[in-house]
């Protein structure tokens, strides 16, 4: 347990620090220092959710050829990380992880660096919310996340078709970052954002027949796995709940700012609060089936990672303090969940190299 409370309490000290510090090249080899300890801990990890899963998947795969990556019938994930298994499979297991930390931390901490105004306050965020679960857990998913991150930052660039084919190679989920070609860099009216609620809340309600009907035309892959949702998850629905209580706060200090976040991030500033309000609008409209709403939502909810530091970039004295101590405090609570709701998964911490 203690190692993620250091990380914690490390990363709140050097967030406080990101409102005063320079952002030289010692703060780089910081930055550089920590994702390498990221790496170790989750490439090296003797533990963590789905890790008897990803080796049994690796096992089964390693069995195969190249050739038969698009045969459901043998084949249940997706091209791409079905391809990096096949041509791992000389290798112990271990190497998957390693392969998969490394692009996971590159991808994203750089993201970080380059967006985030306060890059240590994402990454306090991302500890609580992401890094354990995603970087040590749904690898797969967190790699097309990482990619889809750069594509969202610029979605009229070329770049932005490739980046997301190459995610949904890794997830089909990151299909669902296509929406994003439609947002505006722009807010919208105060009335837009309280309609495009209201339809969520109504597809929450009465969606779930539709969707059962849609998914029998949908590819056999992603087909089989909704299937298994719907079979699992039969008359469970999200409601209003913390997560939604969090959002929607996030959000209403976003537009409450919105000229300041306009002004000081005229490139990306309300673009990013619009795919963050994506998140919102997703979890809430797939809410009749919990797996889809929260990994379709999943991709825009880690703008809150860029869109908390915008907010505490534009505000200032009081505001700024009870803001960030609200968010380490959301932070910390997140830590708490992680060692106790998700226990058995994470603790104790094991790591292959000293074991």
């Amino acid at each position: 347990m203690a190692i993620y409370f250091i990380i914690y309490l490390f990363l709140l000290a050097m967030a406080m620090l990101d409102f005063v510090v320079k952002k030289d090249k010692v703060y780089n080899c910081l930055f550089a220092g920590f994702a390498l300890f990221v790496f170790f801990l989750a490439a090296f990890r003797g533990m963590g959710n789905d890790y008897d899963g990803y080796k049994e998947i690796f096992e089964t795969l390693s069995t195969l050829s190249i050739n038969d990556i698009f045969d459901p019938r043998q084949v249940y994930v997706e091209p791409g990380f079905a391809t990096l298994n096949i041509l791992l499979s000389s290798c112990p297991y271990q190497t998957i992880l390693v392969v998969m930390a490394a692009a996971n931390i590159t991808i994203l901490f750089t993201f970080f660096r380059k967006y985030s105004p306060y890059p240590y306050v994402s990454l306090l965020f991302f500890a609580g919310m992401f890094l354990y679960t995603g970087v040590m857990g749904l690898i797969r998913q967190h790699l097309a996340i990482a990619i889809c991150m750069w594509a969202m930052a610029e979605p009229r660039r070329p770049r932005f078709w490739w980046l997301v084919g190459v995610a949904v190679m890794f997830h089909y989920s990151a299909v669902f970052v296509l929406l994003v070609r439609i947002l505006k860099d722009r807010y919208y009216t105060l009335k837009t954002y309280l309609t495009i609620g209201g339809i969520a809340i109504a597809s929450n309600l009465l969606m779930y027949e539709a969707f059962k009907l849609a998914v029998g035309f949908l590819p056999a892959v992603i087909a089989w796995k909704l299937e298994i949702y719907l079979g699992a998850e039969a008359g469970m629905q999200f409601g209003f709940n913390a997560a939604v209580a969090i959002r929607l706060f996030t959000f209403v200090l976003a537009y409450t700012y919105r000229e300041q976040i306009a002004a000081c991030f005229p490139r990306y500033g309300a673009l990013f609060v619009n795919i963050y309000f994506l998140a919102i609008v997703i979890y809430t409209g797939f809410g009749f089936l919990p797996q889809v709403a929260a990994r379709g939502a999943v991709y825009f909810h880690y703008m809150e990672l860029l869109v908390v530091p915008m907010i505490l970039y534009v505000a200032s004295g009081v505001n700024r303090a009870w803001i960030f101590t609200l968010y380490a405090l959301f932070a910390l609570w997140r830590h708490i969940e992680m060692v106790t709701v998700y226990a058995e998964a994470y603790m104790p911490y094991k790591n292959v190299l000293f074991t």
